[in-house]
């Protein structure tokens, strides 16, 4: 179970801890943050946080890699949201390779809010580390962006139109009809809004 912030996106970990006994991964300044009060970044809605424990938890570094089968995670700091944030870069089959599933690249997005006041090094980070996720998708041809906020992305609205309208995704002749399926341009240009934005957060914050 990767968590990409540890500032609230470990709500659940506990339950599922309990009922499935996973890894925890997250980067190993996540976990040093975590242990060191999170900037006081609690709620009993997210239940028991994380703790690192031998042989459950697992800290990762920048472009750490992690093999599941046949596909291969790439794990990369992007500070800012906070100061550990991770986000993963991946392979998306529609289907799956024994039916010839139109295979992608996927970058999951994972600090997306500017949740932290003016401070101009954290947007800082923040900017740069857009600007390091805008150079991976245009060499990595990235052609799906996901967040790790459904409604930021669209996700939910994605999911929906899949399920309503029954779309064929199982062969790369259908793969324009996916909605998660957006195209290089267009992930380099969320990278792009990503970067603009923060920009102007660090010059009105004087930086």
């Amino acid at each position: 179970m990767a968590i990409t912030t540890a500032d609230s996106h470990y709500g659940g970990q506990s339950l599922i801890s309990k009922l499935y006994s996973p890894k925890i991964i997250m980067s190993n300044h996540e976990w040093n943050w975590l242990a060191a009060g999170a900037d006081g970044f609690s709620s009993p809605r997210w239940g028991e946080a994380p703790a690192r424990k031998v042989g459950v938890s697992i800290g990762v570094d920048d472009e750490t890699t992690l093999t599941v089968g046949n596909n291969t995670f790439t794990f990369y700091l992007t500070p800012g949201h906070t100061p550990g944030t991770l986000s993963v870069m991946f392979k998306a089959v529609e289907k799956d390779d024994a039916n010839d599933g139109a295979t992608h690249k996927a970058i999951l997005w994972g600090g997306t809010g500017l949740n932290y006041g003016p401070d101009v090094e954290r947007i800082k980070a923040y900017t740069e580390s857009a600007t390091k996720m805008r150079r991976l998708a245009l060499v990595e041809n990235i052609d799906v962006f996901l967040s790790n906020h459904p409604k930021r992305d669209g996700s939910d609205k994605k999911l929906a139109e899949i399920n309503k309208s029954a779309i064929a995704i199982d062969s790369s002749e259908n793969a324009a009809n996916n909605p998660f399926v957006v195209g290089k341009e267009t992930v380099i240009s969320a990278f792009d809004m990503l970067y603009h934005c923060t920009t102007a957060q660090m010059i009105k914050a004087g930086g």
